[in-house]
């Protein structure tokens, strides 16, 4: 077994893996990233830093964003990261089909 490695898609990649896995063949797609945002107070502990200096606790206002969902959407602003289903995933052609006969007796 390979031991385990950081992998890492770019936008452009990650949106043909989702355009092949759904058997898109057809159309423009960008990459659609959902987020979760949440406001509110939040408590920091006092910290210490390093160089001795001490960043003092409390309550303040703050914000937390999460990412809910990851897929694709339709689009027809085209950009770097758009993805041509056509070029990415072409509807397989029949001759590529293998077909058996078979043996003559």
């Amino acid at each position: 077994m390979q031991p385990a490695t950081n992998l890492s898609y770019s936008l452009r990649e990650l949106t043909a893996l989702l355009v092949k896995d759904r058997g898109i063949h057809e159309g423009q797609y960008e990459l659609a990233i959902e987020f979760q945002i949440m406001v509110g107070a939040m408590n920091f502990p006092e910290q210490s830093l390093p160089e001795g200096r001490t960043i003092p606790g409390g309550t303040f206002p703050g914000s937390m964003t999460a990412i809910s969902g990851i897929g694709i959407r339709p689009t027809e602003n085209i950009n770097e990261h758009t993805v041509d289903a056509a070029e990415v995933n072409p509807v397989p052609s029949k001759k590529a089909k293998s077909t058996k006969k078979s043996p003559a007796k």
